[in-house]
């Protein structure tokens, strides 16, 4: 008796393990959202399909359009950052589709930024935009669709940042924060001292500080949260048939030849008398300086040349003098 006893008391208790660990991957399940936004799966899904035949993208609304904002009854605050990549062949298209799009949706452009030529040739590279685009985010599924469904997207890549806890805590910060500066306004009325004063209005406005800033943080998240960052690089691709072949004879290239190595000549020589007229002014000084030194120096030579005569003709007498005395 005593063992079936224990028996059912271990049975209880195994089925209860078991209901409480099945219970607990359930709710661990319920909340996989950053597995279902993760960047890696789309970069996984367009390598599986590199070798696929390519297909028409999904129109808005349809039941292979990959949903990125899910609804949340929990309220939580999601932060969606969408980049993409787009190759086109059309670009002034493209561009104005995604401007189009983008007001016709409720949104605005936070950047842009352009540069490039039109390509006239084979071997041009052509134009590149790229844009920083704000839309609300109850319209970012269908921006987004639009978009694809249009255009070709070599890359895509999205991410959320949970923001939950940071909102609630600053909100929780403000109300403390406010509940003090209340307490410090009634207790200001009793102080009577000037320096129980200063302390308690000094402390106030350090509160009214931290609010402030609180408070802008708390709008930031919410300018956030309301409207998601969507990054689109838009490529022109150069379409051969399209432009001209930059293939030129050999008579040309043997003319092109000719032209860039006379250029060349003609570069070097206005080089040399640039760097020659630049030069005049030292040059000059140079000169004025050689013609000076030279002047010195044959001044000193003349010198020296007279007095090695005089002692020359000094030396000429006294021996003669010396022979007259001697006869």
């Amino acid at each position: 008796m005593k063992n079936r006893r224990l028996f059912i008391t271990i049975s209880i208790i195994l089925s209860a393990f078991l209901l409480f660990t099945a219970c607990s991957k359930k709710e661990d399940n319920s909340y996989s959202y950053n597995e279902y936004v993760e960047p890696g799966a789309y970069e996984e899904s367009a390598y599986k399909d590199e070798e696929a035949a390519p297909e028409p993208n999904p129109a808005p609304g349809s039941p292979e359009h990959q949903q990125i904002v899910v609804d949340d009854p929990a309220g939580r605050k999601l932060i969606y950052t969408v980049s993409m990549t787009i190759n086109s062949e059309n670009y002034d298209k493209d561009y104005s589709l995604i401007l189009s799009r983008l007001h016709e949706y409720g949104g605005y452009t936070y950047s842009e930024t352009s540069s490039g030529t039109k390509p006239v040739k084979d071997t041009d590279y052509g134009r590149e935009a790229s844009f920083v685009l704000k839309i609300p985010v109850e319209k970012l599924d269908t921006y987004l669709a639009s978009i694809e469904q249009e255009t070709e997207i070599t890359r895509k890549e999205i991410s959320v940042e949970d923001t939950t806890e940071r909102y609630y805590d600053t909100e929780h910060r403000i109300a403390l924060l406010e509940d003090r500066y209340e307490r410090l306004e009634k207790y200001l009325d009793k102080v009577e001292t000037i320096e129980d004063i200063m302390a308690v209005e000094s402390e106030m406005n350090d509160i009214i500080y931290q609010l402030d800033n609180l408070r802008g943080e708390v709008k930031g998240m919410d300018n956030l949260v309301a409207y998601s960052t969507v990054k689109i690089t838009l490529y022109e691709k150069v379409n051969i048939a399209r432009v001209p072949h930059d293939n030129p004879d050999i008579f040309e290239r043997m003319g092109n030849a000719i032209t860039v190595s006379f250029r060349a000549v003609v570069d070097l020589l206005s080089g040399l008398l640039v760097v020659i007229a630049a030069s005049l002014p030292v040059l000059g000084l140079l000169a004025v300086a050689g013609l000076i030194i030279y002047v010195i120096v044959k001044v000193c030579i003349n010198i020296s040349r007279k007095r090695k005569a005089k002692r020359y003709a000094m030396a000429q007498g006294h021996m003669t003098s010396q022979n007259g005395e001697q006869q």
